[in-house]
């Protein structure tokens, strides 16, 4: 169900699930890979079904292929994203409010100071667990010992 279907066709045609015919730019691993915008429209990368206006996961399918592109960094010439049907994908699961409340619980546990047990706007230091004003009366800052050498 999940792996990719395409075939190759003489000229570097394949057939997509839809019965329809699309040129390909390379095969890259025996996938089909296409440059930014060649790619045939109900595929997708993650992050854009992630973005799309109800969000999906990739749910159990393969890649159907890959998306290359050029990164804006001249150190990485080349950029590979898999690309995932679109009509596979699964809707993502809503977040339930014992989850919401389990974060909120574990975000007041990081903003909240040990040794006052007073409730900081930021979260305090991970090093003493401690806020600003506790670490000034105790002098630990977390800083390690230097050892003489």
């Amino acid at each position: 169900m999940g792996t990719v279907t395409a075939l190759r066709v003489a000229g570097d045609m394949i057939q997509l699930w839809d019965e329809t015919y699309w040129t390909v730019d390379e095969w890259v691993d025996g996938l089909p890979a296409w440059e930014w915008g060649h790619a045939p429209r109900g595929l997708a990368t993650r992050s854009q079904l992630r973005d799309l206006p109800q969000p999906k996961s990739i749910g159990p399918q393969d890649p159907y292929g890959l998306l290359v592109f050029r990164h804006r960094k001249a150190a990485r010439r080349r950029e590979i994203a898999q690309l995932y049907r679109i009509d596979l994908a699964r809707d993502r699961r809503a977040v339930t409010p014992a989850v919401l409340a389990s974060v909120e619980k574990a975000m007041l546990a990081r903003r909240t100071c040990r040794r006052c047990g007073q409730v900081q706007p930021r979260c305090v230091s991970t090093l003493t667990r401690t806020c600003w004003p506790c670490m000034e009366i105790t002098g630990d800052f977390g800083q390690r010992e230097q050892h003489a050498a």
